[in-house]
């Protein structure tokens, strides 16, 4: 790259530099950091998972399963009990109330409001009913994994559900509302679910069911981090510092600069500069 410049000097003018990086990001004599851009506002509601028993009720908050971003407020329009195994009661802004009154496995679709966005997901729930004393319940494992945005992830299972008696567990329910998780696919003695974020980055979140066939049920969750796989390099502006010299009207003299060694352009990552623009303040 070209540090060096030879001016020939312009009566009474004063000479002004400006340089930009060897990534080409802008004009920097002024040392000028681009502005963050406006935030998207964002309303994203997940599905939630809960367990109880019969006559039993329990309080549901939604606010930990919605995401709102650039919102200034968002509140709960409507929830329903979709298999009709219970009552829902005291709705309020973000919270209800749920009564289990049969067993069985049972979806509750919400819906969110805030600004303009709306969101839907649901939560999924397992009501035990304890009609066979010699079956023990199915246990179903929460699972977290870490993963680039250029990678699919495959989740089998048959290694995360367990039934102390022995039974053969089904996984009935797989409740996402993003697309990314798909299944569960059974093979042989494999049952996969499969994730593929389709260059997303953040987190996403299903639910899903273990049923013993026998009134049986546990349900879990599966949380994915996901990174982004190329992830921008952080860019500091270089700095290019204003120079001038005065001349003689009556002379026209060749001036060699060396910019770097008078210190009028840094850069603090190290990036090789190149001088973009030379001009005279009376051009």
């Amino acid at each position: 790259m070209m540090n060096n410049i030879r001016i020939l000097g312009v009566a009474f003018g004063a000479t002004l530099l400006s340089a930009c990086g060897g990534d080409s990001k802008g004009l920097l004599d002024n040392g000028t950091t681009p502005k963050d851009p406006v935030a998207k506002a964002e309303l994203s509601a997940f599905p939630q998972a809960m367990v109880l028993s019969i006559n039993h009720s329990k309080p549901v908050d939604l606010t930990p399963s919605v995401i709102a971003k650039s919102v200034n407020d968002w509140s709960m329009t409507s929830v329903e009990d979709k298999g009709g195994l219970g009552e829902i009661t005291n709705k309020a802004k973000r919270t209800f109330d749920y009564k289990a009154l049969a067993g069985g496995l049972t979806e509750l679709p919400y819906v969110v409001q805030g600004d303009s966005l709306s969101s839907n997901s649901e939560v999924l729930v397992a009501i035990n009913e304890f009609t066979d004393s010699t079956n023990t319940l199915p246990s179903a494992n929460d699972l977290t994994y870490n993963i680039k945005n250029n990678e699919t992830l495959s989740i089998n299972l048959r290694n995360h559900i367990t039934d102390a008696d022995g039974d053969r567990l089904a996984v009935n329910h797989l409740i996402s509302q993003t697309g990314r998780f798909t299944g569960p696919v059974e093979d042989g003695d494999a049952l996969t679910v499969t994730f593929d974020p389709k260059g997303f980055i953040g987190v996403d979140t299903a639910v899903y069911s273990a049923d013993d066939g026998r009134g049986g049920y546990d349900v879990a969750y599966i949380v994915v981090n996901v990174a982004d796989a190329n992830p921008p390099v952080p860019n500091t502006p270089p700095t290019a510092k204003d120079f001038a010299q005065n001349i003689e009207s009556n002379k026209t003299p060749v001036w060699d600069i060396d910019l770097k060694a008078l210190n009028l352009i840094a850069d603090a990552d190290g990036d090789e500069l190149e001088i973009t623009q030379i001009f005279a303040s009376n051009n």
